[in-house]
């Protein structure tokens, strides 16, 4: 199982499906999405936005500027939601 999933936004292709099935039914795995330049997140992207286990979406210049901020702006939020999700427990 994981701790938390991050999905990239900028070109999706099966994404759509596979995080619909994910959000929907793992409450309890973090979801922290990421899009890359001026990409737009497909339409039905917006109905998962209610979810609570759903962050913010992160968006990223280009590669060098998603390798920089990796660590405080993707990974420690989505540890940050592990957390609170544990602690309601």
């Amino acid at each position: 199982m994981a701790r938390f999933v991050i999905v990239d936004l900028t070109a999706p292709k099966s994404v759509p499906r596979e995080l619909s099935h994910i959000i929907e039914t793992t409450p309890s795995v973090p979801v922290m999405p990421i899009i890359g330049g001026r990409s737009r997140p497909y339409a039905m992207y917006e109905h998962f936005r209610r979810y609570p286990w759903v962050l913010e979406l992160y968006r990223y210049r280009d590669l060098a500027s998603l390798l920089a901020t990796f660590a405080e702006q993707v990974i420690l939020p989505a540890e940050r939601k592990v957390s609170e999700i544990r602690g309601q427990r």
